[in-house]
């Protein structure tokens, strides 16, 4: 698992409702944060 997907999995509790990610690593980190939304930035 990426790094930065480790240290929000350590800090789920400060989180309350929905979250949306932007710029997401390719793992399962959405998996294991039933509120949260992801966002791709397709095009650089």
């Amino acid at each position: 698992m990426d790094p930065r997907s480790e240290v929000l999995l350590r800090q789920a509790e400060l989180f309350q409702g929905s979250l949306l990610l932007v710029g997401l690593p390719a793992d399962d980190l959405l998996g294991k944060l039933p509120d949260a939304r992801g966002w791709w930035l397709a095009c650089r």
